[in-house]
């Protein structure tokens, strides 16, 4: 097995999160090699009481590692240096482990005394080992290899009277245990690292997409009103002219203000749900109008639109409105059909004095058909008995479904 293989790197957006997941393992492993270099100079003590020289040489090798892994934690070298040394050390002070059940014949394998520190060690590296789950499987199946091999070299009289077969019973609930354990506590914790980052560039692509509704709103009447204050301070003149080309200006800004909040509140409902935000921004513009507007459904799908085609898909629906609002009479209305499994349709039906035959192809129409064409969709309309009907069909695959309506 070659290093590389076990600490391949990556060129890709999942190595950082990956290279996070292992720093905090790092920084865990730290409180792991104290409390492992206390045992050890506690084992150490009661050793040189016993005038166990092996077993005290033993602990006292465990705690000079310890040590030599907490300076490494603690060195301004890169993430991957720092695991490289941590676990070549952990795998150490293992076998060494290993070695000091083996030499301490005092205790049989059975006695707590002699197994329970080797699984509760193998369990807390599994909590903090910074590397990939598939290491940590080389790293428990290297372990139990050492064992098997170090117990197949003692004498089968040795093995009955010291009960080493208890170890071997123990190894196998504890190995599966603790690699379960590694493997989900890894990919829990990359899960919300990922969760976190995707979250802070969303919060990060929202706050630029408001400023710069705003900016291109409000942004050169901002520029208008400190031309316009500039003038006044270099004129003695201020009349009723004046007063009104500022409240003007003034009135603009506030409704760009409101303009860019408006949009900005659309697009976040379309990604929530396009039937609520449709029946949200058409209510607005028809009142406004004091036009008579009327929703209907099929099927009870919940969808919602994918980022990058919300800003078509308002354009699509401010488009169809605005010549709604020139050319209908009576009731308007607004449709959503959900029914299909591939496939959403969202219509429009009103009574209208536009002739589709007579009228010459508009920029309206043009942008209509652009817009369509810019998220996948199909765009129709008809023109018959003085009823117009406009149909725009939308594959499922440029949105999310979201639920069904309870």
């Amino acid at each position: 097995m070659k290093l590389p293989g076990l600490f391949s790197r990556q060129s890709s957006s999942s190595l950082s999160i990956k290279e996070e997941v292992f720093d905090q393992g790092i920084a865990v492993s730290r409180y792991f090699f104290s409390i492992v270099a206390l045992i050890c100079l506690h084992g150490a003590s009661l050793e040189y009481l016993r005038d166990n020289s092996l077993l005290l040489s033993l602990d006292l090798i465990t705690v000079l590692f310890c040590g030599l892994a907490l300076g490494a934690s603690f060195l301004k070298i890169s993430v991957f240096n720092k695991r490289v040394w941590i676990i070549l050390i952990l795998a150490t002070i293992m076998l060494i482990e290993v070695e000091t059940q083996f030499h301490d014949n005092e205790f049989r394998f059975s006695e707590p005394e002699m197994w329970v520190l080797n699984p509760v060690i193998l369990l807390l590296i599994g909590f903090f080992l910074p590397a990939k789950p598939s290491l940590f499987i080389a790293f428990v199946s290297m372990t139990t290899a050492y064992y098997l091999g170090r117990a197949a070299i003692i004498s089968p009289e040795d093995f009955r009277e010291r009960g080493i077969w208890v170890v071997f019973a123990d190894m196998t609930a504890i190995n599966g245990f603790s690699i379960l354990l590694n493997r989900w506590w890894f990919y829990y914790r990359y899960d919300s690292i990922r969760k976190s980052r995707l979250l802070q560039e969303r919060v990060g692509q929202e706050r630029e997409s408001v400023f710069r509704d705003i900016h291109d709103h409000i942004g050169a009447r901002i520029m208008d009103l400190r031309k316009f204050a500039e003038k006044l301070q270099n004129s003695s003149e201020w009349n009723a002219s004046s007063a009104k080309d500022l409240e003007s200006l003034v009135g603009q800004i506030s409704l760009g203000i409101r303009t860019s909040i408006s949009l900005w509140e659309d697009s976040k409902l379309l990604s929530e749900d396009v039937w609520m935000a449709l029946r949200v921004i058409l209510l607005k513009r028809y009142e406004f109008f004091q036009r008579k507007i009327g929703f209907e459904r099929e099927g009870d799908s919940i969808f919602g639109l994918a980022e990058e085609d919300r800003e078509d898909f308002l354009g699509i629906i401010t488009e169809l409105s605005s010549n709604d609002l020139k050319y209908g009479k009576d009731k308007s209305i607004w449709g959503m059909d959900t029914g299909s499994e591939t496939s959403i349709r969202i219509y429009l039906r009103t009574g209208s004095k536009y002739d589709l035959k007579t009228a010459k192809e508009g920029s309206g129409k043009k942008t209509i058909l652009q817009r369509a064409k810019n998220i996948g969709a199909l765009w129709s309309e008809s023109f018959e008995k003085g009823i117009y009907i406009g149909e725009l069909t939308l594959p499922l695959s440029r949105g999310r479904s979201v639920g069904k309506i309870e």
